[in-house]
């Protein structure tokens, strides 16, 4: 079921010069328009000079994935996507006003990723992906490589490193390999060989890749046995 989130809406009126009377503008609809967004509690989420998204309905959406994360802040006159990821907003001297699209979140995989989300230090918001279902790297935060080594022709072990968690031994020349991927027959993403090769389970019979991981007891164990796993020390 694709979930839809709405920004919360605060009601704008207006007084009728003739009559005196109060009247209230209806919501505009998906047009572009811009509508005030109000805290929780009705108050404004901005002081004149900034504007926050504090104690509101939007970011309520949002933080149980990432209870530390700052609260998105804004200057007087600031544009900026809003947290939910897809309405426009701009920082007024009344508070937030942003506009009112619903926005479709993606289907989560067949894995079943769940579709909470985290904000970033600058306040976007990343989804989950992946066959483990890691949260998206903030812009500009690296990936995370894995724990895993390689040993190298001078006996030395080396870990992943770079923005392609690349193996790099003392004297090596960098391999450029194309930037393609496959999608293994258990769902998982294939393993980059030592020649560019896409390596996947399904692929065996095939000789275990030279790398090596650090055991917890400081130890480095290469892979071994028909799946080419690695086994430390008990």
């Amino acid at each position: 079921m694709r979930s839809i989130i709405l920004s919360s809406v605060a009601l704008v009126s207006v007084v009728v010069a003739c009559g005196g009377s109060e009247a209230s503008i209806p919501s505009p609809g998906t047009n572009g328009e811009q509508q005030l967004q109000t805290r929780k509690d009705g108050t404004a989420t901005g002081d004149g000079a900034s504007c926050s998204w504090a104690n509101t309905t939007t970011y309520d959406l949002v933080a149980p994935s990432a209870p530390d994360a700052p609260v998105p802040t804004y200057k007087l006159g600031d544009e900026f996507k809003s947290i939910d990821g897809c309405n426009d907003c701009t920082c007024s001297d009344k508070g937030i006003m942003c506009t009112l699209r619903a926005c479709e979140q993606p289907q989560p995989p067949e894995h079943g990723c769940t579709m909470d989300a985290k904000v970033c230090p600058d306040g976007s918001s990343v989804g989950r992906q992946g066959p483990k279902c890691e949260f998206a790297p903030c812009p500009g935060e690296g990936p995370i490589c894995t724990a895993d080594a390689k040993k190298c022709p001078d006996g030395s072990y080396v870990g992943r490193s770079g923005p392609k968690c690349e193996f790099a031994c003392p004297g090596d020349e960098p391999i450029a390999c194309p930037a393609i991927a496959r999608t293994c027959a258990d769902g998982s993403n294939a393993k980059l060989g030592p020649k560019c090769e896409l390596i996947c389970p399904e692929d065996r019979p095939v000789p275990c890749t030279d790398d090596a991981k650090q055991c917890p007891d400081g130890t480095y164990v290469g892979r071994t046995g028909p799946k080419c796993e690695f086994v430390c020390p008990k």
